[in-house]
């Protein structure tokens, strides 16, 4: 399977997903093993989610790889919205953050969950499709 983007499942043919979904099944049967040797994925997790952190550092340990985490909290916190001033607590704005994870890992795992607020709008992602990620 070639580099690609996981933004919105609409991206996908049904027949593109099936296969990625038979990958997992395979993977997870133990029918693939290993692929992961050297490489890194940058997981950012801007809500709080452990068992999404514990899967995916063990996947890629599992596999060979590693995982970067960032979890938004008092040690990293990023300004999210498309025009927000970073003026309390961000110390960067989540543009440049997946810039700089774009380039320096293999692949970015983002977990980004409303944990209160309009979820509709939580739904109109105004940030990520305007990255230009490079990997």
């Amino acid at each position: 399977m070639t580099k690609r983007d996981f933004l919105a499942l609409e991206d996908w043919s049904p027949e593109e997903v099936d296969a990625v979904l038979e990958l997992a099944r395979r993977v997870k049967r133990g029918e693939v093993t290993g692929g992961l040797e050297r490489r890194i994925l940058g997981l950012v997790l801007l809500s709080p989610d452990e068992p999404s952190r514990i899967s995916l550092e063990s996947a890629m340990f599992l596999h060979g790889g590693t995982a970067v985490v960032l979890e938004q909290g008092e040690r990293w916190a990023v300004a999210t919205g498309s025009a927000e001033v970073m003026d309390g607590t961000a110390k960067e704005h989540i543009v440049d953050t997946a810039r700089s994870l774009g380039r320096m890992t293999d692949a970015v795992a983002l977990r980004a969950f409303p944990l209160e607020g309009d979820w509709e709008a939580a739904r109109q992602d105004s940030v990520l499709p305007t990255l230009e990620l490079e990997y």
